[in-house]
């Protein structure tokens, strides 16, 4: 008879990937979440508590609105933990991006300020910026990105920490991960990317020689009748 090892007992992290809550779209200053993304994250908050999913340690990137989601999140509860904050989490540099399109697509302007119409144009720049087709743009290149998120996932599995880890990020960076994690094409990166709700949940098991997807893109704090419009994507 065969015997089949597992290797059950190699030390494994389980590492719970959570996008900010609702930024300010549409404001001057997109980087601070709005009345209902810091009601997100106290709800968010509520709910790790309850289910008794404490971390064991706490990531997220500089950005304000990783950091206010953070917050909304641990004044749910006593915790005497310390964010760790790590730049190489943070989003990447989409108004610049957009920018660099227009200007050698005008005829994409939108005709409308509608969310609709901008994420319409924010997956065309995304899609050229990955083709490294977009001549006037002088920043992170699309392999820069992805070689900044590699790392810092790697730097968790050689960290190898005990326990749970919160990570708080962006959608972009959460979909090239999970990029990393499925093997899957840049196309379908950007497909992700645009799937991700505010405050929502993606569950991953690290260990040093793997990486594996649990469950992805859960809001089981909004998913309630009253709730229901509070599941969004900006």
């Amino acid at each position: 008879m065969y015997s089949i090892n597992f290797q059950m007992n190699l030390p494994m992290t389980r590492l719970i990937l959570i996008r900010h809550a609702q930024a300010s779209f549409g404001s001057s200053n997109y980087d601070q979440l709005s009345s209902l993304g810091h009601q997100q994250s106290s709800w968010l908050g509520q709910h790790l508590e309850k289910r008794g999913l404490m971390p064991n340690s706490i990531i997220c990137g500089t950005l304000t609105r990783h950091l206010e989601t953070v917050n909304g999140i641990i004044e749910q509860f006593n915790s005497t933990l310390t964010v760790e904050q790590n730049r190489d989490w943070n989003e990447f540099e989409f108004k610049k991006i957009i920018e660099a399109f227009l200007l050698q697509h005008p005829e994409m302007m939108p005709s409308d300020k509608s969310p609709k119409s901008f994420f319409s144009l924010l997956k065309k720049s995304m899609l050229a910026w990955s083709r490294n087709e977009l001549g006037h743009y002088q920043g992170e290149t699309w392999l820069e990105f992805e070689s900044r998120i590699i790392h810092a996932l790697s730097k968790l599995q050689t960290e190898n920490k005990e326990g749970t880890v919160w990570l708080v990020s962006s959608g972009g960076a959460i979909a090239m991960l999970l990029k990393q994690v499925l093997e899957v094409s840049n196309q379908k990166m950007i497909d992700l990317n645009f799937q991700i709700h505010n405050s929502s949940m993606t569950d991953i098991y690290l260990r040093k020689d793997k990486t594996l997807l649990s469950s992805f893109n859960q809001v089981p704090h909004l998913d309630h009748q009253e709730r229901l419009n509070a599941i969004t994507y900006a």
